[in-house]
């Protein structure tokens, strides 16, 4: 999935690129944040939110600490971090 949408990513900068580029506009860059489990660092971490079942609903004691997980995951993202770079901050 994540490699579908960084193929994505390329197609749209190459399309918007072309369109763009007999304007002199330059093509947009795109960042892919990953917040997904398998970036948890801790194997103990990761294995415990692993065998959280994929339903449409969750334990509300599980929603917290996945909240948070997934901050920290999404703080913690090499792209974000370019992001926030490229914008200045």
């Amino acid at each position: 999935m994540a490699e579908q949408l960084h193929s994505s990513f390329d197609a749209w900068r190459d399309g918007l690129r072309s369109h763009r580029g007999s304007r002199g506009e330059a093509a947009p860059h795109f960042y892919f944040i990953d917040v997904s489990l398998g970036e948890i660092a801790d194997d103990g971490e990761r294995n415990s939110f692993n065998v959280v079942p994929t339903t449409l609903t969750l334990d509300p004691a599980t929603v917290d600490p996945l909240r948070a997980v997934a901050r920290k995951l999404q703080l913690e993202s090499p792209a974000l971090k370019q992001l926030e770079a490229d914008l200045g901050k």
